[in-house]
């Protein structure tokens, strides 16, 4: 059976919200290689040009780095690379910003009152500041979905890069795989993977549907110098004010990196599939967590029970290519879903209908 509740992050919505974006605003075309039908050639300056409602069309290439302060939408044709440095901050109330299909050396997304929407995109590389490849911090509205993140292996002392870090910020992530950095390998000594995700600050309200989360793998050590590897990184990390709720599949996973090769004395480190300070909250159903090594699931063991409680904001996103025969819509049966999450009339598919084209109706006029 189908079960959908009501949430902030319904998938269906995405297109719909997508392809009313697009007939808002102007479409410009964006290539660095120029052409006709083309009006730019640098993405950062298309950025700055367009305006809140209208659509950048990304050809294939190599584009500088740019910063989005507005409700653009972005969309990228296979093979659009962007270099280190793409910011998107401040987009105001009231404005969607969306970025699909495009990839990333890294990303933040900061201090953003509207709404910011990443999806398709591919994001690899280290980050240029802090130490998660995607970091979102003080935004009110952020959702991710079919993102991935695969950072490059750290070589710094602090270890390795988280794939995603959450700062006192609402995201929503849906059928996204999230992986930590691995850790520097011996010599000098090796340090362990970054952990998956990590969520805090005041206010952090994650959650997290039908998504692979894993820890980085711990750095190398050395048999003959008789060094043992490093731990890998935890899943999922839960700061003090961070509230989290997991659901999905027995195929999605939150695990711990695997340890570095080499454990010559036994000591290779521990890490566990999701840990959590104090102060904090999480409620997860259906996935699988797992630790590594002597690591157990949860740490610290209490977080192990898994619960689904009734949660207005929260989806067991389930859509299917038709075959389910029954499904249920806000506790009720429901002959069919529509986009925009109701099961009667779908509102979604009207069109204009031709025979009222250039037709006005005008009722009375008073006249004194």
């Amino acid at each position: 059976m189908q079960v959908l509740r009501r949430f902030t992050f319904a998938l269906a919505l995405l297109g719909t919200t997508l392809s009313t974006l697009r007939a808002q605003g102007n479409t410009y075309v964006v290539d660095d290689s120029g052409g006709t039908g083309v009006q730019f050639t640098s993405l950062p300056a298309a950025v700055a040009f367009a305006q809140a409602g209208d659509v950048l069309v990304v050809r294939e290439g190599d584009y500088t780095s740019f910063v989005l302060d507005h409700g653009l939408t972005i969309f990228a044709e296979p093979g659009a690379f962007v270099a280190v440095g793409t910011r998107v901050t401040n987009v105001p109330t009231g404005q969607v910003a969306v970025l699909s299909g495009l990839q990333f050396f890294d990303l933040q997304i900061t201090q953003c009152a509207g709404s910011v929407i990443v999806h398709k995109c591919h994001i690899s590389g280290y980050p240029t500041s802090g130490n998660s490849l995607v970091l979102v911090d003080s935004c009110a509205d952020v959702r991710m979905h079919q993102c991935d993140t695969r950072p490059l292996q750290s070589y710094s002392s602090l270890g390795g890069y988280a794939g995603a870090g959450v700062i006192s910020s609402r995201v929503e992530f849906v059928s996204c795989r999230m992986l930590g950095g691995r850790g520097r390998d011996f010599p000098p000594s090796p340090k362990a993977g970054g952990v998956g995700m990590g969520v805090g600050g005041a206010g952090a309200r994650v959650h997290v549907a039908l998504s692979n989360v894993v820890g980085g793998h711990g750095g190398n050590g050395d048999f003959y110098a008789g060094v043992d590897g490093a731990s890998g990184g935890g899943g999922m990390y839960l700061g003090s004010g961070a509230q989290v709720i997991v659901a999905g599949l027995p195929s999605n996973v939150i695990c711990s990196g695997r340890y570095g090769d080499v454990n010559v004395n036994g000591n290779a480190g521990v890490a566990y599939g999701i840990g959590a300070a104090a102060g904090t909250s999480l409620r997860h159903s259906g996935v699988r967590v797992t630790g590594s090594y002597l690591g157990s699931a949860f740490f610290p063991a209490s977080l192990a029970t898994p619960v689904s409680p009734p949660d207005p904001t929260l989806s067991m996103v389930g859509f299917d290519d038709g075959r389910q025969e029954s499904r249920t819509l806000d506790g009720a049966i429901a002959a069919t879903i529509n986009a925009n999450l109701t099961g009667d009339a779908d509102t979604t598919a009207a069109v204009p209908l031709p025979e009222c084209g250039n037709t006005a109706f005008m009722g009375d006029t008073k006249v004194g």
